[in-house]
């Protein structure tokens, strides 16, 4: 009988397919230090492991296969019990490429390590010290790993007394768990992954818990403990340790709100595995013993130079823990911080560290720190910011569940009788709200204050009610067609209002070599052109009006972006760009987004998150950014000009164009050059660790969307005062003025019932925010946002 059909075939609910093999792996043997052989070596890097029942009673092998060479159930297709179902593809020599007699003297275990699950075991014949690892496939799942590794150890059990290990638990293998570290032990310790370890240690896989605890130190000095961790090293991946610091770790606690010492004493390093790969491990300093590690890239690390801390997150289906870890000198956290942001530039870029110039090289270690801005020129309103205002807040310490009320729960708000409205307009709405397509963005006017939703083939009007505080309906326009093409369906996307809000400039969804002009007042697409230059097409990724509000004067031309070129389009002229107005390069450049000030100066963005900033089309950028690595999604100008907003996946950039120094002190990064080593840094806008880790953990798409500043036309101030952006159905303002102040609490958050394609503020307040999700229109105020605390319900979200 096959041994997984003794062992769970009658009380496990799962099939057995995914309860006798690990269906993905690599097999390495892996050396002895001490072997003369030295390297390590991939045997086989598509392999099936499987087990199976031998001839001799309670007598099992693993036998490793080849990953596809056989289309037939290598459980084989008879479930009878007979005792006569070989399985041919065990039989077969050529998919047989390994075998191993399942016993307790092979010490088989299961760790992670190079961000994979790993079951390692002894290898006999081999030198002292060498060991078998089956390298699992990260799609395999974990519990169906844990299975295996259970059946492995009833096996040994079997094979050792001679009897059915049927009705065994985990608790009662527990002599044949063993730990990796102890494989050459004689006393065998616990498998942390499987069974309740007396410390609390993470390494990157799936936590048991997320409850904070406390690890039990020896009470040594600090010297001892480094100086005994030095002698021995203080990684376990193949690599190059680039930087090793000494430190303590901490695990924030949600019901305290604050970071708890985990570990006093601890060893940080970084290493580089090759291939623009880099590992972060933190270690007990003295067992050497992994508390938390992973790629750096996927921790999002923050460095704060006055605590001498790098916060990050480690986030699972299951768990969103928030680690902090403290250094011990200044020293030490600044090189630290060096060395981590250039391998996180070149895990980002895929280049070498050197290409970039000494200033570029600082500029960049400066941005992946945690900015201070000062800004003693920022002046806001009475009135204006108090979005942020207290009194509309919850209690901070109030744990329960926050229960939104939002009264637009719907596509858009109903009348309370259909007496109130024509028939024809009804049935408008109602053919616009059931459409089968969904909602792919917003576009808000700033002339007549309608908002636009692109539906399909349709387009939903939409207008603020002000006595309601809720989004109308208006109108929609639909069964969208080219204006050559009637037959032709239009989807719309990329909107831009033109000439007083009177006409609207749209692209097809994914087409950027064709634009369409509607006339509003019809509701008619009248011409459909393609960008040219002597004759050959110009693919548009990106288009703007000529200057910020533009859109609500008779201004006819607008600004187009291709991959190589910005250029003023004027739908009059035949080839559509107005010559001597555009700018070329012959390099790769990779332009993707653009955007304009109220005096029509133009800042753009490319794929490496490059900016350039001009004051003229047809000349050269008088301000040149380098890039972080983060591809830009969204880019957005304060109307003075004064502030450049990129959206990047995980945090936004806020950059001052202010000229401080210098013989252009006082000017602008639109109109005048930075001098080479005062270039403007950014400020990065993230969530604090704890707050972001939630998201990424509950929310199916944790990107950021396009943020946006608000525009609050009723206001005399060009300045503006908050910024909102989304992040799955979440949706966040900030406080520009609390940033500048560099506040540590600048956002509010508030959730909306699904994910959220896109958030703008209406045009006549910097309180109110529009939101669009995929079947759904919102307005919603700022009584609807509160602290991160209890929009997130972190203390229960915790728990």
């Amino acid at each position: 009988m096959n041994i997984i059909k003794k062992l769970f075939l009658n009380n496990s609910p799962h099939s057995k397919d995914e309860l006798i093999l690990i269906p993905s792996g690599q097999l390495f043997l892996i050396r002895s230090p001490t072997s003369p052989k030295s390297e390590n070596e991939c045997l086989y890097s598509e392999v099936v492991a499987t087990i199976k029942e031998t001839t001799q009673p309670f007598c099992y092998q693993l036998v490793i296969n080849k990953l596809g060479s056989e289309e037939q159930d290598p459980l084989g297709g008879d479930d009878s019990d007979d005792g006569n179902d070989e399985e041919e593809l065990f039989e077969s020599e050529s998919n047989s490429l390994k075998s191993f007699l399942i016993v307790e003297e092979l010490k088989f275990c299961l760790s992670r390590k190079y961000d994979k699950h790993i079951i390692a075991w002894k290898d006999v014949d081999g030198d002292f010290g060498d060991m078998f690892e089956l390298r699992i496939a990260p799609s395999v799942n974990i519990d169906t790993i844990n299975q295996f590794m259970t059946a492995i150890y009833k096996c040994e059990y079997e094979y050792k007394y001679s009897k059915p290990s049927l009705d065994l638990t985990l608790t009662d293998l527990k002599e044949f768990i063993v730990s990796r570290d102890a494989v050459f032990d004689n006393e065998p310790g616990l498998l942390s992954s499987l069974t309740s370890s007396s410390e609390y240690v993470i390494a990157p896989e799936t936590p048991k818990s997320s409850k904070v605890r406390a690890v039990t130190v020896e009470s040594e000095s600090d010297e001892e403990v480094y100086e005994d961790a030095a002698e021995t090293g203080s990684t376990d991946v193949e690599g190059t340790v680039l930087v090793e610091a000494k430190g303590s770790v901490y695990l924030y606690d949600p019901v305290d709100r604050q970071f708890k010492l985990q570990q006093p004493q601890c060893l940080l390093s970084i290493t580089d595995l090759k291939n623009y790969d880099y590992w972060m491990d933190i270690k007990h300093a003295k067992t050497h013993k992994t508390i938390v590690a992973s790629y750096i890239e996927q921790i999002n690390p923050s460095f704060n130079y006055e605590e001498k801390s790098m916060d990050f997150y480690y986030v699972t289906e299951k768990d969103a823990l928030v680690w902090r870890a403290v250094f011990k000198t200044a020293e030490s956290f600044a090189e630290f911080h060096r060395v981590a942001a250039k391998a996180l530039w070149q895990q980002k870029n895929k280049q070498p560290w050197e290409k970039l110039t000494d200033i570029d090289q600082e500029y960049m270690i400066d941005s992946f720190g945690d900015l201070k801005l000062a800004d003693e020129d920022m002046q806001v309103e009475d009135g204006d910011d108090d979005f942020f205002s207290a009194d509309d807040f919850e209690s901070e310490t109030d744990s329960k569940p926050l229960k939104q009320s939002y009264k637009n729960q719907k596509l858009f708000v109903d009348s309370d009788s259909d007496d109130d409205e024509d028939i024809a307009h009804s049935a408008l709405r109602q053919r616009f709200k059931k459409s089968s397509a969904h909602n792919q963005g917003l576009k808000v006017g700033y002339k007549d204050f309608n908002t636009f939703i692109p539906r399909g083939d349709r387009i939903g009007v939409f207008r603020e009610d002000s006595d309601s505080d809720d989004l109308e309906f208006t109108n929609a326009i639909e069964n969208i067609t080219s204006s050559k093409d009637k037959k032709k369906k239009l989807s719309p996307t990329n909107l831009m209002l033109l000439d007083g809000d009177s006409k609207m400039v749209f692209q097809n969804k994914g087409d950027i070599n064709k634009m369409h002009l509607m006339d509003l007042e019809y509701g008619k697409v009248v011409e459909e052109w393609g960008i040219q230059e002597k004759g050959v097409s110009v693919p548009v990724v990106n288009y703007a009006p000529r200057s910020k509000l533009a859109e609500r004067t008779g201004e006819q031309t607008f600004l187009g972006l291709s991959h190589q070129q910005l250029f003023v389009v004027d739908p009059r002229l035949q080839e559509k760009i107005v010559p001597g107005e555009q700018k070329s390069y012959k390099t790769k450049v990779d332009f993707t987004h653009l955007a304009t000030t109220e005096d029509g100066y133009t800042v753009v963005a490319n794929s490496k998150g490059e900016l350039k900033l001009y004051n003229k089309i047809n000349m050269n950028a008088k301000t040149a950014l380098p890039g972080l690595g983060d591809k830009v999604i969204g880019l957005e100008t304060s109307g003075d000009g004064r502030y450049v907003l990129a959206t990047c996946q995980d945090y936004l950039l806020l950059i001052d164009t202010k000229i401080r120094d210098g013989k252009y002190q006082g000017s602008s990064g639109f109109e005048r050059s930075f001098s080479k080593d005062s270039k403007p840094l950014p400020k990065k806008l993230k969530l604090q660790p704890q707050h972001y880790a939630l998201i990424k953990k509950t929310a199916k798409d944790a990107s950021f969307t396009k943020a946006t500043f608000n525009i609050s036309l009723n206001s005399r101030s060009k300045r503006p005062v908050t910024i909102t952006t989304t992040v799955g159905p979440y949706v966040i303002v900030w406080s520009l003025a609390k940033v500048l102040k560099n506040e540590r609490d600048t956002y509010t958050i508030t959730k909306y019932h699904e994910n959220v394609l896109e958030s703008a503020f209406t045009a006549t307040s910097s309180k109110k925010v529009i939101l669009a999700s995929a079947d759904d229109v919102g307005l919603v105020n700022r009584r609807a946002f509160k602290t991160p605390e209890v929009a997130l319900n972190v203390v229960e979200e915790y728990e």
